[in-house]
């Protein structure tokens, strides 16, 4: 009983720390930072972020493309992003990858080296049509106090946890031993 419950509790410690930290975009779903939901054309596209309050760093854009008549994901489209930096400059094209099958959920990883106001301009095309229309991201820059000490809070429960798992293997196996004596 007591082996099942040190592996039970051993698998919801790693499907903690292992598990995808982002949540779906679908069309009409709030559940990251919403930049803007447009109907336009023959698609609703929803256009998100992740982190919801994007920082300098690291950024996840969402783009998720559904049809305006039945709501279902369109997975048939090219989604593109085209990045203004708050200073105006004009980035490259950036093109989103489809993420999971059967959400209509392209996904982008940046880093984002400049804090201020990004504009993206966001195309959608595909055989019901095209779209077009620009969004826009405050990114908040890092703060100068407490820089990293979230990366150290992290490493340090992440320390715990392994320590605490450490010390459960070996309680364990002394505990087996003595009942073999």
């Amino acid at each position: 009983m007591r082996r099942a419950t040190l592996l039970l509790l051993c698998a919801a410690v790693i499907a903690l720390l292992s598990g995808d930290q982002t949540a779906a975009a679908g069309c009409g779903d709030a559940e990251v930072g919403v930049l803007a939901q447009v109907s336009q054309g023959p698609y609703v596209i929803t256009v998100s972020t992740m982190p919801p309050q994007p920082r300098m760093g690291s950024l996840r854009l969402v783009v998720a493309v559904c049809d305006a008549r039945d709501g279902q994901p369109r997975e048939d489209v090219r989604a593109t992003l085209v990045p203004t930096s708050p200073d105006g400059r004009q980035g490259a094209p950036i093109y989103p990858l489809l993420h999971n099958t059967g959400t209509g959920e392209y996904r982008a990883d940046l880093t984002v080296k400049a804090a201020g106001i990004w504009r993206y301009q966001v195309e959608v095309s595909g055989p019901p049509g095209l779209a077009s229309f620009e969004v826009s991201a405050q990114v908040e820059a890092l703060s100068r106090t407490g820089e990293g000490s979230t990366t150290a809070v992290f490493l340090a429960t992440t320390g715990l946890l392994v320590a605490g798992g450490v010390y459960l293997v070996v309680a364990s196996r002394r505990l087996r031993r003595a009942e073999s004596v």
